[in-house]
């Protein structure tokens, strides 16, 4: 990462669960497998899991702006929560230089009068 680049994002991937049960066991199971210092599996997919984002790379230069568009369910809001720490990826590296702010609302998108 030079002194230029103030957000450095390096083949990042984050997966879900369809089933909120499954995605609980998957958590826990995790967790286990952290606690007894085991393998990662964490760049397989499992029964029900999808990837919301998959091998994404850019860079962020100082003085450039970022503008994310996409169709809904593209992973916009996905990434963003990953920027700010909301999320951790699954598979690569998010470097941020400063402070890096997003506005996100889950519930925008829902809302006639809020949507972009």
């Amino acid at each position: 990462m030079s002194d230029e680049d103030l957000i450095q994002v390096e083949n990042v991937s984050k997966k879900f669960c369809c089933s909120l049960k499954r995605s609980m066991l998957f958590g826990i199971e995790n967790i286990t497998r952290d606690l007894l210092h085991l393998p990662d599996r964490s760049d397989k997919l499992r029964k029900e899991e999808f990837w919301a984002e998959d091998e994404v790379s850019f860079e962020v230069k100082r003085g450039e702006c970022l503008g994310i568009i996409g169709r809904n369910g593209a992973g916009k809001s996905t990434l963003l929560k990953m920027l700010n720490g909301i999320f951790m990826p699954d598979k690569g590296k998010i470097t941020i230089k400063g402070k890096v702010g997003a506005l996100i609302e889950v519930a925008a998108g829902l809302h006639p009068m809020l949507t972009g």
